[in-house]
């Protein structure tokens, strides 16, 4: 097995047992990533030298080994890091780097890992994932010529591709766990406050949260244990132990119940996701586990209830960096300047219509006070349900993954179905893990949420699933072997 195909928690057995070196690590993903990086486009930016990073690291703590000694991380560039630049993958960021690490990027950094560089996405994490409207196209492992997803399309592709063990995304609205079901790996959203966002360029700071991209529920459990130290610097996150996520993966779902929805997959959603997900409803049974039918919130108003506040809320942002966009569009502004020329070369059609709407929400704020509303409806309903069920389970996506074209019509994007959104709207921790793949071999992946701060009992769940799915990650098979040497 080449260094690549191993899994990040194998790969540190592995290295403990002094079967493999640090730097040999580094040296392995540096050159893969030199090979491969420019077929897929996973990385806006990444590492130079990352075999002398690990030497030095080592020189300097005479060979004494953190857990992610020798590791390469990727990481978002939505998230900052001081040696390298972060762009949100917009023209408009300064090239500059942050004088400081974000809280996560810095507790890998502290755990002995090496940030292998600074992951695409699209831009400023909001721009439909089938959209041409991006600075840099991503393209899945899997099939070139299909979407990895978005946001955080380059984390995902990254980590299938084999370019790194593990990655961060954000998620603001499923943009951990899109990619993830897109490029057939583990994507996991916390608990809203359970991990620092100091350092986080915020889409919608009231939905977002960062979180782990793996190849595997446990490789993503570990870095959980890692990154989600408490932060005195973020007022949100919640203070308090955490538990031990990877340690108490072997749990089984005997008598754990499973909460479907039915109205969920009669929705238009293809019929090789619905049977997906049948499929792994029979596979929770054969665990152990009740399926109980449910009544989910319908999609459409929470899918309209998720735009008004996060466009509000991205208008606030982007409002913040007002030196930086120049004058691009403010409530003050009158509507001939929100669409001059100038601004048109400066930010995609997609990013400026969606301050648009931000901005009308703002200047109507009554539906903005509205949607507020709606949410505490939503997650009453959300905590109704969980008084029945330990878990909720729905298909991650209603498509699998397109192929990458001109999309004409941006309504469809605000129509089709959601599924992740629901997790964001109540602050719930989600996962998305790879269950099956299409006759066009393309991977499909199922969500499982759980209740709030019962992120280990989520993991469990999703470990026990994972290898009953026995998916087949696309690092170990033979056809990923390009650049292994």
């Amino acid at each position: 097995m080449e260094i690549f195909q191993m899994k990040l928690t194998d790969l540190i057995e592995a290295r403990e047992s002094n079967k493999i070196e640090p730097v040999e690590i580094a040296e392995h993903y540096q050159r893969r990533i030199e090979l491969l990086n420019p077929r897929y486009r996973a990385f806006i930016i990444y590492a130079e030298d990352m075999p002398g990073k690990v030497w030095k690291n080592e020189k300097k703590k005479k060979r004494s080994k953190n857990l992610l000694t020798g590791i390469p991380v990727g990481i978002k560039d939505n998230i900052a890091t001081r040696d390298f630049p972060t762009s949100c993958a917009s023209r408009l960021k300064s090239k500059k780097n942050n004088r400081f690490n974000a809280f996560v990027v810095q507790t890998i950094i502290n755990s002995g890992g090496i940030i292998a560089g600074k992951t695409n996405l699209d831009e400023f994490g909001m721009v439909p994932p089938d959209s041409d409207d991006v600075f840099l196209q991503t393209l899945n492992p899997w099939n070139p010529e299909h979407i990895p997803g978005g946001s955080s399309g380059g984390s995902a592709a990254a980590v299938a591709a084999g370019l790194v063990p593990a990655a961060l995304g954000s998620d603001t609205g499923g943009s951990v766990r899109h990619p993830a079901a897109h490029c057939g790996v583990v994507g996991f959203k916390p608990t809203y406050g359970l991990v620092s966002r100091c350092g986080l360029n915020a889409f919608a700071p009231s939905l977002d949260q960062i979180g782990p991209i793996t190849n595997s529920v446990r490789d993503a459990a570990l870095l959980m244990d890692i990154i989600s130290k408490v932060d005195k610097n973020d007022p949100r996150l919640v203070r308090g132990k955490r538990p031990n996520y990877f340690g108490d993966l072997e749990q089984d779902i005997t008598d754990m119940t499973f909460g479907v929805a039915q109205n969920y997959l009669t929705r238009n959603i293809d019929p090789e996701i619905r049977k997906i997900v049948l499929a792994a409803q029979e596979e929770i049974k054969k665990l152990g586990g009740n399926i109980r039918e449910i009544q989910l919130p319908e999609i459409d108003p929470v899918k309209i209830t998720y735009y008004i506040i996060a466009h509000a809320e991205v208008f606030g942002c982007l409002k913040g960096m007002e030196k930086e966009l120049n004058g691009i569009c403010f409530v003050e502004d009158g509507i001939n300047n929100r669409l001059t020329e100038a601004n048109s070369s400066m930010l995609g059609s997609e990013t400026k219509r969606r301050i648009l709407l931000g901005g009308l929400v703002m200047d109507r704020i009554k539906y903005y006070y509205q949607a507020l509303r709606v949410r505490t409806l939503i997650i009453k309903k959300f905590n109704s349900l969980f008084e029945t069920c330990d878990f909720i389970l729905t298909p991650t996506t209603s498509y699998p993954p397109r192929k990458i074209f001109v999309r004409n019509d941006p309504v469809s994007e605000y129509t089709s179905p959601d599924f992740t959104i629901a997790a964001n709207l109540t602050g719930r921790p989600a996962i998305s893990l790879p269950a099956g793949l299409t006759e066009k071999n393309l991977p499909v992946g199922v969500q499982l949420i759980g209740d709030y701060f019962k992120d280990n009992l989520l993991f469990q769940s999703a470990h026990q699933l994972e290898q009953a799915f026995s998916f087949p990650y696309l690092v170990e098979q033979k056809k990923n072997q390009a650049g292994q040497k």
